[in-house]
């Protein structure tokens, strides 16, 4: 099932290669989203006082980055 769902022409994220399981940015498309949600991060935890928002703000950015890497890149995976 290795990219039967993938929106985009070539796959921004991949397998990982070496540590863990999951996805890694292949092309510059998926590294503009990892520095973009890195910095969304950061600027989130310096915007937000209360810890529980804080909390949901988060998740909702890591849930928003996952979706990404599913529908534009390969399937998740780790070093075989």
């Amino acid at each position: 099932m290795r990219g039967k769902l993938r929106v985009t022409r070539t796959a921004w994220f991949g397998p990982k290669r070496y540590l863990g399981w999951g996805w890694s940015p292949r092309t510059w498309q998926g590294w503009t989203i990892m520095i973009i949600f890195v910095a969304t991060i950061i600027l989130v935890s310096a915007a937000i006082r209360d810890l529980t928002t804080k909390i949901v703000a988060d998740g909702i950015l890591l849930a928003a980055v996952v979706l990404g890497a599913f529908l534009t890149g390969d399937g998740p995976g780790g070093p075989e």
